[in-house]
């Protein structure tokens, strides 16, 4: 019945999942009290960032071609974000996601080969940007290089550009904060910090949400093969971009020193887009489509009792 319903082209899931977000977004923030902690213009801007997220993400799917249809990969997305609720809380967080989007769009448009210095000069670009917001996004220019592997490897110059975009960005930013402001700004304070000891100091809650989030991971890490024969070749590259990003950003939060499950919001996108995939697997049968379906949704409701 899911199935069926994600899986048609029209835009009705797309606003069913919108409505949902809008729904479950203000419900939240009422039982936690923000609207007396926050002012109602920053909620409902983060809010229109979220909603801008799903989106483009949406668009980046579809503009790729890399999967039939957005709808599934946009309702897990916004299931993943009612396991985790504290995404909606830090509109840095959101903003962040955002410049990395604008940076993997970039990516996955040198599959064309039209304009490639200009798209690698961007990823650097927004790197710097999305850095800003958080830190470990500098970990972009590491999949920048791979990008640069996968789509431009005949040119050894191709992977300075990425550099060169970033030290542009940083350039502009430091003069305008100069222009803007008296007070020095220290770039060295802004990189990620991480421990090669994190602690695990969870609650029952937490411990729950984080073994179900590795339990899902593995799952679709075992249909991988099945998911990349059904693709192309630049298809497949695409998705091995998601799945670098997605491990990046898991150790990345693992070994982060602000342990904010607000954080979590790097990691969900690029497994709601895996999931996608997983779905739309042509060998699998709709009956495990509907169990995996019904699982995130019930867990998504049984994790706010637990």
């Amino acid at each position: 019945m899911l199935t069926r319903f994600f899986k048609q082209s029209k835009p009705i899931p797309l606003f069913l999942t919108l409505i949902l977000l809008v729904a479950y977004y203000f419900s939240y923030h009422f039982f936690v009290n923000s609207f007396q902690q926050e002012s109602w213009l920053e909620l409902i801007l983060n809010l229109i960032v979220i909603a801008f997220i799903i989106l483009f993400m949406r668009f980046i799917i579809k503009k790729n071609s890399f999967q039939k249809s957005t709808n599934f990969s946009i309702f897990c997305f916004f299931i993943f974000i009612t396991i985790f609720p504290e995404t909606l809380n830090n509109i840095n967080m959101s903003l962040g996601l955002i410049f990395n989007l604008f940076a993997f769009r970039r990516m996955l448009s040198m599959r064309s080969n039209i304009d490639l210095k200009k798209k690698i000069f961007d990823v650097g670009f927004w790197c710097f940007f999305a850095g800003l917001l958080w830190p470990p996004s500098l970990l972009l220019m590491v999949i920048a290089i791979i990008a640069v592997l996968f789509y431009a490897s005949d040119n050894f110059r191709f992977y300075i550009l990425p550099f060169l975009g970033f030290g542009t960005a940083l350039v502009l930013h430091y003069a305008y904060h100069s222009l803007s402001s008296t007070s020095p700004i220290d770039y060295l304070e802004m990189l990620p910090k991480f421990s090669l000891t994190p602690e695990f100091n969870y609650s029952f809650h937490d411990q729950v949400r984080i073994y179900f989030l590795i339990i899902n991971s593995l799952f679709l890490l075992l249909f991988l093969p099945k998911i990349y024969q059904g693709l192309k070749l630049n298809m497949q590259r695409s998705l091995s971009l998601f799945i670098v990003i997605f491990v990046l950003n898991a150790c990345a939060l693992l070994f982060n020193i602000d342990d904010s499950f607000s954080q979590t919001l790097f990691v969900i996108l690029p497994i709601a887009i895996i999931s996608g995939n997983f779905l739309e697997i042509n060998q699998l049968k709709n009956l495990w489509k509907e169990i995996y379906l019904w699982t995130l949704i019930a867990f998504a409701i049984a994790i706010h009792f637990i």
